[in-house]
């Protein structure tokens, strides 16, 4: 039986001692402390009157801030939530691009094979 110290593990794990150490201690639950990180300023439901408030009078980032008495919010923070609010990505769907297929007119079966041709380009 080969024993060898945490010091020489880690060497040819090239980690750190201290995380052998750790994982020897207990190796079930290496690797899943929860992290806090840094607390939200707003909550979820302030966030939701930010945004209901700034779709529904049409306000920017500023004016929101004003009317709700938002303190200690910055500006860029409330533009970030409008620029990732779903609303925004679900607008009307984009009108198709005019092609040459479109230019074509009436498309009748004497033009067929030049329809395959227009289709292979990619416009």
């Amino acid at each position: 039986m080969c024993v060898l110290i945490n010091g020489q593990i880690a060497q040819e794990l090239r980690r750190g001692k201290s995380v052998i150490r750790s994982f020897l201690a207990s190796p079930e639950t290496y690797g899943t402390a929860k992290r806090q990180g840094r607390p939200r300023k707003l909550s979820p439901e302030t966030e939701r009157q930010i945004l209901d408030v700034g779709w529904a009078n049409e306000m920017n980032a500023r004016e929101v801030i004003d009317h709700l008495h938002l303190d200690g919010v910055n500006v860029r923070q409330v533009q970030r939530l409008f620029q990732a609010d779903k609303r925004l990505n679900t607008s009307a769907t984009p009108m198709p691009s005019t092609s040459l297929l479109s230019l074509c007119g009436d498309v009748g079966e004497e033009r067929a094979d030049d329809m395959e041709h227009l289709s292979m380009l990619d416009i």
